[in-house]
């Protein structure tokens, strides 16, 4: 069970609250708009959300498993084999994949109310712009974290963007670079779509 500390801790920790309660109340504020809607702010509200609900998701799995397990230091949490990030933990595993769960759970109708309310071209570009990484490189500016220079767990699904795929038929981790090249690609084609 969280402690005050606990939540005073994360507040103090990166920017993944502020944005959380911002894009909320963004949120609202779209929901009762004249029209005609901005589509380019309820597409980056969508994003927003999403990538602070993820920050803080994943920050409170790793705080706690931190406390229940007695880990002193990330590196223990994974290893590489084959390139990818590899779970020592089952309990990370485990609670990773319930967080998964609940993390679709919970977007997945907002994204069906949100196509409704707002069309689906904001989604649509909000979809465009998490399945080429954008989200993930975010939601290292959100933690106050630094980029890793390999992201071998995007590999598995952002292959079939351009240079995804480039880096799954070469069977290496995806570099930021090619990260950073194929957000900015999803980014445009996302920007295109709701202006």
């Amino acid at each position: 069970m969280p402690t005050w500390n606990d939540y005073r801790a994360l507040w103090r920790a990166d920017f993944a609250v502020i944005a959380f309660l911002a894009a909320t109340a963004l949120l609202i504020l779209l929901l009762g708009w004249p029209e005609p809607l901005p589509r380019w702010l309820a597409a980056l509200d969508f994003v927003l959300l999403f990538t602070a609900f993820d920050a803080l998701g994943y920050k409170w799995i790793l705080r706690w498993g931190y406390r229940i397990n007695r880990i002193r230091d990330a590196r223990e949490l994974t290893y590489l084999e084959d390139g990818a990030a590899q779970p020592l933990h089952p309990w990370f595993q485990q609670a990773t994949a319930a967080y998964r769960i609940v993390q679709h759970g919970i977007f997945i109708p907002i994204g069906l109310l949100a196509a409704a309310v707002f069309g689906w071209r904001p989604v649509a570009a909000f979809l465009l712009i998490w399945l080429t990484g954008g989200c993930d490189l975010l939601f290292y500016a959100l933690v106050r974290q630094r980029l890793s220079r390999d992201f071998p767990w995007l590999t598995g699904w952002i292959w079939i963007f351009p240079l995804g795929f480039l880096w799954r038929l070469r069977r290496h981790p995806l570099p930021l670079a090619a990260v950073a090249a194929n957000a900015a690609l999803g980014l445009a084609v996302a920007t295109a779509l709701v202006i």
